[in-house]
């Protein structure tokens, strides 16, 4: 009896100090994690908490959008983020639009919340658009952006909704309109979009954590999921009139000539990684251009990763462009409201 206490001592003992150190190296990897971030995140990126509602880019850099007039032929350009987005999507993209004449303006908002309150956000954001100046506008949005966009688009507004700018054109980014089966698997990228923003903003004190919460309870993640009410009411809802739209989906696997059918079969499934091929596009638009990258790639160059490819049959591209950027420079250069031909029915070339 005594040696089988003496036994249950020592592995009691093992096992707190086990978990001691499973402690203990967590932290060192939260720390070396929120170290290495810091290095590959561009000084002038970091310092201050990021801003929710509007900001313009003006100079090189971003600033509050309040007091701000910009003229009608501005060429205003909306910038949407999707789920557990720290901010640094639009980084390649951002100057590339200004470089061309337009005027970038992101929107942020608490990522984590219901779709459609997020919705509500940007129908009142495009009212502030509208009273600065703003008669039209174009919007790209990355991800579950989208999502929060067409809500914006679609819904009824209320007796006291701001008038809106007309929307030219809507190009959606990796949006997952049919849902991800990955949904339940967010609290990994809440993860890593937390420690961005700590080597990015840095903590200036325990208050700071608070972000955690600020930024929505989860409810996102339940709207993401395939055939979830929000989605099921957003797809029934009419398409936003007068609004030329371009899906831009991603593929990040494609299975090489000969392959087994099975492969090629789930090749489509995989699509992006998170968000499968055929639910990043939304149902009855034509004009869906398929890109190999994932959804963050495909506009935004990732560090410690490879160059995407560019486009099949693209053999000018620059591979160290992310790919969507010059699609999404070509859609916004042409003519209001054109776009192309509707898509065809499932199963037909």
């Amino acid at each position: 009896m005594r040696r089988a206490r003496r036994r249950r001592r020592r592995l009691g003992g093992r096992r707190r100090i086990a978990g001691i150190g499973a402690g203990l190296g967590a932290t060192l990897l939260a720390a070396l994690g929120v170290a290495m971030i810091a290095l590959v995140t561009p000084p002038g990126a970091r310092g201050g908490r990021a801003a929710l509602g509007l900001r313009v880019y003006e100079d090189g850099a971003w600033r509050a959008f309040e007091g701000v007039r910009l003229a009608d032929d501005a060429g205003v350009v909306l910038l949407v983020h999707g789920l557990d987005e720290p901010g640094d999507v639009w980084d390649d993209l951002t100057p590339a639009l200004a470089d061309a004449g337009h005027t970038p303006v992101r929107f942020d908002y608490p990522n984590d919340q219901a779709v459609e309150r997020s919705g509500a956000m940007l129908a009142d954001a495009l009212g502030m658009l509208r009273d600065s100046g703003v008669d039209r506008v174009s919007i790209v949005a990355h991800s579950m952006g989208g999502l929060v966009t067409l809500d914006a688009l679609t819904r009824e507004p209320g007796p006291d909704a701001r008038k809106a700018p007309e929307v030219e054109r809507l190009i959606t980014l990796g949006t997952p309109f049919g849902g991800s089966p990955w949904a339940g698997m967010r609290w990994a990228g809440e993860l890593r979009e937390q420690i961005q923003r700590l080597g990015a903003e840095g903590l200036a004190d325990l208050s700071d954590l608070r972000r955690f919460l600020d930024d929505g309870r989860g409810e996102a993640g339940a709207d993401l999921a395939p055939g979830s009410p929000l989605l099921t009411d957003l797809l029934a809802r009419p398409r936003p009139g007068g609004v030329a739209i371009t899906c831009v989906r991603g593929r990040v696997f494609t299975p090489p000539a000969g392959s087994p059918t099975d492969l090629v079969a789930f090749a489509p499934t995989l699509g992006a990684g998170v968000v499968p091929i055929a639910s990043a596009a939304l149902p009855g638009v034509g004009d869906v251009v398929e890109l190999n990258a994932n959804p963050r790639a495909m506009v935004r160059r990732l560090p410690f990763a490879n160059p995407p490819r560019p486009p099949a049959g693209d053999d000018d591209a620059d591979p160290g462009v992310p790919p969507a950027i010059p699609v999404i420079l070509e859609r916004l250069a042409r003519p209001p409201g054109a776009t192309a031909a509707p898509a065809p029915p499932p199963g037909q070339p």
